[in-house]
């Protein structure tokens, strides 16, 4: 028996409907899961702040944990937004001091000043051929051919002893390490000199001091200081007098004989 194709078209558009209808009641009765709950957002603690202060008051540098994070700071220096309750370590540098180690904790929000005392770093000069002497210092302190506990710098010294020219030396201290330093032999003092000029009526023999002069008129050099003079006569009488010789100047002394 022949079909209508009419009906075959019906029977065809009826079954692609019905299936759609089904795959639309399904994909309906399927409901999406509950989204979660949100959670309030919470802040984390507050930084801190740190403030630091060395002394004495020298141009300083900071590493925070590792990092170089200031060079050549005076005065007190300030570091906003550190990380609370963890530990951090600060390492100050300054020239001529000891580096200062400090492993520091901080509370939220909280301001904390650090204040560093830098301990300087002493040096050591070692002094030859000044034995017996008095020896002058513009820092640290003597034990026996040593002068120790000198700061890093420039150290003034002066070697004194008697009867000779004193030595003066200048010692650039920079580092750990003893410096030597040698002292030269003694040089005499120069002497300061003047004239002494005598002279009497009638001649006599002139001692200064108790040596013989020769003589009058005499005229000699001697070091700046009074002298005892004898004046003599022929016939043996004598006559004693006083003189200062001042450096550079004569100094006269006459006499003329009474008859």
């Amino acid at each position: 028996m022949v079909r209508d194709p009419r009906f075959a078209i019906l029977y065809a558009t009826a079954a692609i409907v019905i299936v759609l209808l089904g795959l639309w009641v399904g994909f309906a009765s399927v409901r999406p899961p509950p989204e979660p709950p949100i959670a309030p957002r919470t802040e984390g603690p507050r930084p801190a702040t740190v403030v630091v202060r060395v002394r004495p008051e020298v141009p300083f540098d900071v590493v925070l944990d590792g990092t170089p994070v200031r060079a050549g700071a005076i005065g007190a220096v300030t570091f906003g937004a550190v990380a609370p309750e963890v530990e951090h370590i600060f390492v100050i540098i300054a020239a001529g001091h000891r580096e200062a180690r400090l492993i520091e904790r901080f509370e939220p929000g909280v301001e904390r000043a650090l204040e560093v005392e830098l301990a300087p770093v002493l040096g050591t000069v070692v002094l030859k051929g000044a034995e017996g002497a008095r020896v002058e210092l513009s820092a640290g302190r003597l034990e026996g051919d040593r002068v120790v506990a000198v700061p890093f710098g420039a150290l003034e010294l002066k070697v004194v002893r008697e009867g000779v020219k004193d030595w003066s030396h200048t010692v650039s201290v920079d580092s750990e390490a003893p410096v030597e330093v040698e002292v030269p032999p003694a040089a005499p003092v120069p002497v300061k000199k003047g004239t002494l000029f005598v002279n009497a009526w009638p001649k006599s023999e002139v001692l200064i001091n108790g040596r013989s002069q020769g003589h009058t008129p005499v005229s000699v050099k001697l070091p700046a200081q009074t002298y005892r003079v004898v004046l003599k006569r022929p016939d043996g009488s004598s006559v004693v007098r006083k003189a200062t010789v001042v450096s550079g100047r004569e100094t006269k002394l006459t006499m003329r004989w009474a008859k």
